[in-house]
């Protein structure tokens, strides 16, 4: 896990206020999930880049076919760049890119995503990059399947025949804890459960399964928002770990001594309407996410830890 020191040098203290109150919004449509990284005092965030005025349709739609890319010297002005990745019409990852999960290694970025068919097979793919501006696929095939692992299931939570060929594997969240990287990802059980799982490497291209790590009822319904656990962000703070992920319309974590497991923990509320948690400085307590809304923006808040390591909000402007 990079420390902080690493990372920040906290120069945004100044402009705290501001930056609450302010975010970023693509001058051509919203932001879904999302991964921040600081290099050489800059800010980098990478995003699901929805775009206006495509068309949609439950299975394959033209607004979420690349990962879009913004830069800020000081979290308050953003220039928009050209998408980092796109879809591949000649791949697996065909239809739709999603979800990027972005980390450093040996002086190399990793961009973790989720790519997809027509039937919404839903797979994890990774592309590498020297400057976080060009980047490349190391291998043409997937990097996780979760249709490998036994306790997986695939075809649509809602009993839709339509959705036959819907594979739960999306959402990935990649971290280092001592020696080995760790992705985590929403998937479905053959238990017919929510889950959050995850898979571990050493070199970020090998991975292999560690299983369920936490699992809840599907929240079904799509009016009541995300009915899976999804968009999970892990970190650690005090000897403890924090699972965040959204279900249900808003921002809910859970608490353990064991980065695998967390099937002991209670479900805490942190947040309704607001989902993508990003821990950017346990210090100050800032954090990343997005509001509500098919066309959303990327904010930042507020959290704090009293003594029983619970997270408050404290940041009620960003609704």
């Amino acid at each position: 896990m990079k420390t902080e020191k690493e990372i920040f040098d906290k120069p945004y203290i100044q402009n705290l206020p501001r930056i609450l109150q302010s975010g970023y919004t693509p001058p051509d449509g919203g932001i879904g999930d999302f991964s921040i990284v600081r290099h050489e005092g800059k800010w980098h965030v990478f995003f699901i880049h929805r775009l206006f005025g495509r068309p949609m349709s439950p299975h394959c739609n033209e607004q979420e076919i690349g990962i879009g890319h913004a830069i800020s010297n000081d979290l308050l002005h953003w220039q928009t760049q050209d998408d980092a990745i796109q879809r591949r019409t000649d791949s697996w990852d065909w239809a739709h890119v999603w979800a990027p999960s972005v980390v450093r290694n040996s002086g190399r970025w990793y961009m973790f995503y989720t790519g997809m068919d027509e039937a919404i097979y839903q797979r994890m793919g990774v592309a590498v990059s020297e400057d976080l501006t060009n980047w490349q696929y190391p291998q043409e095939k997937p990097v996780l399947d979760v249709l490998d692992y036994p306790w997986a299931k695939a075809g649509g939570v809602l009993n839709d025949a339509s959705l036959s060929g819907y594979v739960n594997c999306r959402d990935p969240f990649v971290v280092k804890f001592g020696d080995d990287w760790l992705c985590y990802y929403t998937a479905l059980s053959n238990t017919d459960k929510a889950v959050i799982a995850v898979a571990s490497s050493r070199d970020l291209i090998s991975w292999k399964d560690s299983g369920i790590v936490a699992e809840r009822p599907i929240q079904n319904g799509q009016q009541e928002g995300t009915y899976m656990m999804e968009s999970p962000a892990v970190f650690d703070h005090n000897d403890r770990y924090y699972l965040v992920y959204n279900q249900a319309r808003g921002m809910k974590y859970i608490m353990s001594e064991n980065p695998f497991d967390f099937s002991a923990g209670n479900t805490n509320v942190l947040i309704d309407g607001l989902y993508n948690f990003e821990m950017l400085d346990r210090e100050t307590g800032l954090f990343a996410c997005a509001n509500m809304g098919y066309y959303s923006s990327l904010r930042f808040g507020l959290v704090d830890f009293d003594k029983k390591g619970l997270m408050h909000f404290k940041s009620p402007n960003l609704l």
